[in-house]
């Protein structure tokens, strides 16, 4: 459905797409390889759900992104922040390996593209801590996205969108989508 309606505004004149994935919590990364599919024409290594096991890791399910480049001529913006996390966090790192498409936002990603599903219930179950079962693995099997006690990003904005105090009266103050329509205006100067 994403592909026909991109079909049918590039028939009417569309140059420019902006993809909002801020405050994606995730799901598949599967879903990001397909978006990804439609901007490039390359192939870029698989990526795998994997565990740790005996100091290493280990693949156990693999996929990638198969290029048909049907809209690799479209200059796309990806908006991103702080509140994109797990498979919302690998789409961010693979749709910046696309070469039309750039990655902005006030902050990086979360950093944390791995598997969920472990969870401890604490006082009665009113209070959880999920956490994660299986890193993502970049093609030669190291965790894709992960924390380490630097804490710079593994996984950057191309570009920073600026945050001053007329922004965050925008923000705040005004209740204007600041960073969309920074996005907008990034685009017209920059096509």
């Amino acid at each position: 459905m994403f592909r026909e309606k991109l079909r049918g505004l590039k028939a009417q004149g569309m140059e420019y797409l902006i993809i909002d994935i801020r405050n994606n919590q995730g799901g598949y990364d599967e879903i990001a390889n397909a978006l990804c599919d439609l901007f490039t024409t390359e192939d870029i290594d698989h990526y795998a759900v994997g565990i740790r096991e005996n100091g290493t890791y280990k693949a156990t399910s693999t996929h990638g992104i198969h290029g048909d480049g049907e809209f690799a001529d479209l200059k796309v913006l990806v908006l991103t922040n702080y509140g994109c996390l797990s498979a919302g966090d690998g789409a961010t790192l693979y749709l910046s390996m696309m070469p039309n498409v750039t990655v902005a936002g006030l902050t990086d990603s979360y950093g944390c593209n791995q598997e969920t599903g472990g969870i401890s219930a604490l006082t009665g179950g009113h209070i959880y801590v999920g956490f994660p079962v299986g890193p993502v693995l970049d093609g030669n099997g190291n965790p894709n996205i992960d924390t380490r006690e630097d804490c710079i990003s593994r996984n950057p904005v191309d570009v920073r969108i600026p945050l001053d105090y007329d922004a965050a009266m925008k923000i705040f103050r005004d209740k204007e989508d600041y960073e969309l329509n920074w996005a907008m205006q990034y685009l017209k100067e920059n096509g």
